[in-house]
């Protein structure tokens, strides 16, 4: 088993352990008896069952979640609390970029964004640097606006990027993958409402 493979079947057992946690929560279940169960649930999700595990099966259908969404995850999986200033902040980015690159790979621009992620040379250096510009840009900003998420989310996409950690070798997928975009585009309203809400 490769660490790329490692690294995916982690990324969708850990999202199989937030869905769960979510449902025990609303059902009341207090934090630390959920906690044990999505331990549970998080080891179970890698054992074979005829060869295959759960984990397995879930990422045959949602291929691998980008190394945002495991921060994500992890942070949830820590904190289960309302979500705060420095995860709208990924969710807002996270929107938009998604909503940049995910229908132009679909064939409605001229230009692929999502191409050019690949970094390579068939694009001229406009995509290599630009993406680098890009992404040197979304660094500063969360270092200045000292939003350490959206910096751990971003200096830990290119460190696995470079590492191969995952079976990609386009670093947007390291940094978003349409689950995280379809919920960041649902989380919108719900952030401007609560901003609209302490006004």
């Amino acid at each position: 088993m490769t660490l790329a493979t490692i690294t995916g079947l982690t990324g969708i057992s850990l999202l199989l352990t937030a869905v769960i946690l979510k449902l025990l929560l609303i059902f009341k279940l207090p934090l630390k008896k959920a906690r044990i169960v999505i331990l549970l649930v998080f080891i179970a999700a890698f054992i074979p069952v005829n060869g295959y595990s759960v984990s397995l099966y879930l990422r045959g259908l949602f291929n691998d979640v980008s190394i945002t969404t495991m921060c994500l995850l992890l942070l949830f999986l820590y904190r289960p609390v309302q979500s705060n200033i420095q995860s709208h902040t990924v969710f807002i980015l996270t929107a938009l970029a998604g909503t940049l690159l995910y229908p132009f790979a679909l064939g409605y621009s001229p230009v692929d964004t999502y191409a050019w992620g690949y970094l390579n040379q068939s694009h001229g250096l406009t995509a290599p640097l630009t993406v680098t510009g890009f992404l040197l840009l979304l660094a500063t900003y969360a270092f200045i606006k000292q939003n350490n998420l959206l910096l751990t989310c971003i200096l830990l996409g290119i460190t696995a990027w470079q590492l191969n950690l995952l079976e990609s070798r386009n670093i947007w997928d390291y940094l978003l993958d349409p689950l995280l975009w379809l919920y960041s585009l649902y989380q919108l309203p719900v952030i401007v409402f609560k901003h609209i809400k302490k006004i």
